[in-house]
């Protein structure tokens, strides 16, 4: 576990491609004591793995190692009630409202893609359609660009890229029901 513990904590983070100084906006984390926690210099209590484990939807269980599924129905959902996506985080995450997002996924029209988010926020339809995976990461994707829209307004190049490429990622979870694949994601960013 001790050895397991480090590397899904920097795991969880890396995926998302979030810079360690950002954590601290998204979970109830200082930077100081992620650093500490990834590098194995010391043990997180609980309460601090509990607080990564619901900011990215991962169970308790995989985060520790006791576990290969890193997400549960209990996880995703405790994630999606701890920080709901509504329709204004939507409207919000497409720039121009949806039909910017449409020139972004080739053969998707406005009203397609306002049913996909619709299905989203639709908790049955929710659970029917999208795999834990992409519900857990549409939660994380939106609350990662809601921080970056609210918290900077004067954004520099990299990251006006950065939440180009996410707001783009987290389309592409909307539109297919599942995470994208790096190749998927190839033509959205910068070289």
């Amino acid at each position: 576990m001790l050895t397991i513990l480090p590397q899904r904590l920097k795991q969880c983070r890396m995926e998302y491609h979030i810079p360690i100084n950002e954590i601290p906006n998204l979970c109830d984390v200082k930077k100081s004591a992620l650093n500490t926690w990834e590098s194995g210099e010391r043990v997180p209590p609980i309460t601090g793995v509990y607080s990564i484990a619901l900011c990215f939807g991962v169970s308790l269980d995989w985060l520790c190692g006791l576990t290969e599924n890193r997400y549960t129905e209990v996880s995703v959902s405790a994630t999606e009630s701890a920080y709901p996506v509504n329709d204004e985080d939507f409207k919000m995450l497409v720039p121009d409202k949806v039909s910017a997002a449409v020139s972004c996924l080739p053969g998707f029209t406005n009203n397609e893609l306002q049913e996909i988010m619709q299905r989203y926020l639709n908790i049955e339809t929710r659970r029917a359609f999208w795999t834990l995976e992409a519900r857990a990461y549409i939660v994380v994707l939106t609350r990662y660009i809601k921080m970056f829209i609210s918290a900077q307004t004067e954004l520099t190049n990299v990251q006006q890229q950065r939440l180009q490429a996410q707001r783009v990622e987290l389309l592409l979870t909307l539109a297919k029901g599942r995470t994208p694949t790096p190749n998927e994601m190839k033509p959205y960013m910068k070289k």
